[in-house]
């Protein structure tokens, strides 16, 4: 039984072992695809932020483009200065059409890229975001460089015109010109601004990439671990399902060698009982028949046939039997033997009697009771009772009284109360006046009988 119950606990471990590894599979499995749809969500965000930027600087360039024709439409003779001008803008004008080309690069790169590797994904998203942040602090460190070149060129010009004076048309010109230039400049400082915004933006999703960078390579670090649990407890089942084959090779050889042992065990008791079956035996030897009964009743005492060992130690008479040193002992098992029996006689005459089998209910009754006059046992007044009860309900009076009075003598007897009860009704069944109306006076001071107490007496005094 307790090979059953430890390959039955290796078992449970293998179960509970394969439950853990499902759960860590699926929790890693979860975790991946969490991961992909936030990646999908990140490039998607990436891709609209770069189509608008890509919108501004395309406004951006046309408004630059009508300002250079409306420079070249007003002066088809340009002082060497708007000539110059011109040629700064139209070089920023190429810049941010190469800017807005690089910008387009982008936007096709992420919208056509599938999601790699975690390792070659960071590195690339690592080399964009340097990339892009060097690009804006060229633009940036760029346009303050035109605005000086411009706040210089204003200048200049304010001082010339204050000099020679106005009324001058090309005087006017040129002051119109320093007043569109001063609102393009003002423009220019305002996406100036606009840019510096934007780089601040830049700069916190650089800050929240990284966060993000750092957030899957502790993520990577967990799944490698959940890594090497997973094939750790892997070894682990692996070795509790070879003990679990082991186990069940070994409970396979011992139920086989208990087999083997079972059927030996009993072809020896039958070669034993036939070597002792009984023969005659002549006159003036009775001993050896005692004998031949103790034998036969330790023998069945063994085999845990207990009402046949008890008929055979009473008829051995172990009391007359001389047993030296030995007599204490198959005392011992003589009783044991008859208490077993006692059991099994008692249980047997009460399914009789619930059964209303009276007449079959007597005779392991009377069995019962003869093997309890050498024995104490629990069930001493339980028998006497039921015996009493099955006699009364056969109307044998006298036997039914014999034993109830037997129960009502003994002192610490459950049943003491019942039986005097049923004496009341056993003799007045009986036609004993003087006798019911004795057990009924005794009956009445007990409460869950006194009112039939009553009545009885009430009925006999009549």
């Amino acid at each position: 039984m307790e090979k059953l119950a430890r390959a039955f606990f290796v078992l449970t471990l293998v179960f509970a072992a394969a439950f853990v590894v499902f759960f860590l599979l699926y929790f890693r499995a979860n975790n991946e695809q969490t991961a992909l749809v936030i990646e999908r969500a990140n490039l998607k965000q990436q891709v609209t932020t770069l189509n608008t930027e890509l919108n501004r600087r395309g406004v951006y360039q046309q408004e630059l483009e009508r300002k250079i024709l409306a420079l070249e439409t007003e002066k088809p003779e340009p002082a060497a200065t708007q000539v110059e001008e011109i040629d700064r803008l139209t070089a920023q004008l190429n810049t941010l059409q190469d800017e807005l080309e690089k910008k387009n690069a982008q936007i096709s790169l992420l919208s056509t890229s599938q999601v790699s590797a975690p390792s070659e994904r960071e590195k690339a998203l690592q080399e964009d975001i340097v990339r892009l942040k060097q690009s804006y602090d060229d633009e940036y460190a760029k346009l303050q460089l035109s605005l000086r070149k411009k706040d210089d060129e204003i200048a200049r010009l304010t001082k010339t015109l204050e000099a020679q004076g106005s009324g001058d048309d090309q005087v006017k010109s040129l002051q119109t010109l320093l007043n569109t230039t001063q609102k393009d400049l003002a423009k220019v400082q305002t996406d100036l601004d606009s840019a510096k915004r934007q780089v601040a933006e830049g700069q916190t999703e650089i800050a929240a990439l990284k966060t993000q960078i750092e957030t899957y390579q502790k993520g990577n670090q967990t799944l490698v671990q959940k890594d090497q649990e997973i094939a750790s407890l892997k070894t682990q089942v692996a070795d509790l399902r070879a003990q679990s084959t082991q186990q069940e090779a070994q409970i396979k050889n011992l139920n086989a060698d208990v087999l083997t042992l079972t059927k030996e065990k009993e072809s020896l008791y039958q070669q034993l009982t036939k070597e002792r079956v009984y023969q005659p035996i002549p006159p003036g030897e009775s001993d050896a028949v005692r004998y031949k009964y103790l034998i036969l009743g330790e023998d069945a005492l063994l085999a845990e046939k207990y009402k046949e060992s008890a008929e055979n130690f009473q008829r051995a008479q172990l009391k007359d039997l001389a047993l030296d040193v030995m007599a204490t002992v198959y005392l011992r098992k003589r009783d044991l033997a008859y208490q077993k029996a006692i059991s099994l006689y008692y249980s047997e005459g009460f399914d009789h009697y619930k059964g209303n089998r009276f007449e079959q209910a007597v005779a392991p009754f009377l069995k019962a009771v003869s093997l309890a006059q050498e024995v104490k046992t629990d069930y001493d007044d339980d028998v006497l009772y039921y015996l009493g009860l099955s006699y009364y309900q056969l109307k044998r009076y006298t036997d039914a009284e014999t034993q109830l009075k037997a129960v009502y003598a003994m002192k610490e007897s459950t049943f003491k109360v019942h039986a005097l009860y049923y004496l009341v009704r056993v003799t007045m069944d009986a036609g004993k006046k003087s006798e019911a109306l004795a057990y009924a006076n005794l009956l009445k001071g007990f409460s869950q009988y006194a009112t039939f107490a009553r009545e009885a007496i009430k009925t006999l005094g009549e």
